[in-house]
C-alpha cells in the first residue's frame, strides 16, 4: 500500500504530470498538489508516501541559493522496497533530518509556498537516471529539468499518483500481474530480480517494447 503526500482536491487543479510548463519549457514531471482556495491549506502536513529514508533536506532558501532552485524547502525520502526517491517541494516546514526513518504517511512537512507565489505541494518520484542527476548537480537534489523533452522525462522521472495508484489496486491485482508477467522476465533484457510493484509495470511496459 501507498499514501498520497497530502489531501488534494479532486478534480486536480495544479500543473499535471507531463503538462507542458511554458515558464521553464519543461513538460511538468510531477504534480502540483493542492486543497481549497488561497491558502487554506496552507500548513497542512505532507507525509511520506512509502517507507523509506530521508535522502536529503534543503538548506534554507534564500536568494543566494535562487530559492533553492524555485523549489523552496524539499524534503527527498529513498523507498528501497522499489529503488525509487519521492521529492515534495515548496514546504513551510520540514519536520525530519537526513538518515531518518519514516514509515508509509509519516510526517516530513508542511505545506508551504517558499520559493514559489501560492501554496501548493510539488510531488515528484524519480527514477535511478533523475536521482544521479541530482545528487551531482551544483544545487544539491534541486535540479529541474528545464528544456527536457516528454520523452526525457519519461525516462527520468515516474508519474507519482499513478505509481501509489497502482500499489493501492490490492493484492489480488498484483498478483494476477505478478502471474503474467513473470512468464516473460527470460525475454527482457535488463529485468534483474522478482516481480513487484513498480518493477511489474515497468517489466510489462518493456515486454510491449520488445515485441514491436
Amino acid at each position: 500500500m501507498a499514501t498520497y503526500p497530502i489531501k488534494f482536491d479532486v478534480p486536480h487543479r495544479g500543473l499535471k504530470w507531463l503538462e507542458y510548463y511554458g515558464d521553464h519549457k519543461v513538460y511538468h514531471p510531477g504534480w502540483d498538489l493542492n486543497r481549497g482556495f488561497g491558502e487554506q491549506d496552507l500548513g497542512d502536513p505532507i507525509v511520506s508516501i512509502l517507507g523509506g529514508e530521508v535522502e536529503y533536506v534543503s538548506p534554507e532558501p534564500s536568494t543566494l541559493n535562487g530559492q533553492n532552485g524555485g523549489l523552496g524547502r524539499f524534503v527527498v525520502v529513498y523507498h528501497p522496497a522499489y529503488g525509487i526517491w519521492s521529492r515534495c517541494a515548496h514546504m513551510s516546514t520540514t519536520a525530519v533530518k537526513v538518515g531518518q526513518k519514516v514509515e508509509e504517511g509519516g510526517l516530513i512537512g508542511s505545506l508551504g509556498k517558499s520559493g514559489t507565489k501560492y501554496a501548493h505541494c510539488h510531488f515528484e518520484v524519480w527514477k535511478k537516471a533523475i536521482y544521479d542527476i541530482q545528487v551531482k548537480h551544483y544545487r544539491k537534489f534541486a535540479y529541474y529539468p528545464s528544456g527536457k523533452t516528454k520523452a526525457w522525462v519519461q525516462d527520468h522521472y515516474i508519474d507519482g499518483l499513478a505509481f501509489i495508484d497502482d500499489l493501492n489496486k490490492g493484492n489480488n491485482w498484483r498478483e494476477q500481474a505478478e502471474k503474467w508477467a513473470s512468464k516473460y522476465i527470460n525475454d527482457v533484457e535488463g529485468f534483474v530480480g522478482e516481480p513487484d510493484g513498480h518493477k511489474i509495470i515497468e517489466l510489462i511496459r518493456k515486454v510491449f517494447e520488445s515485441k514491436k
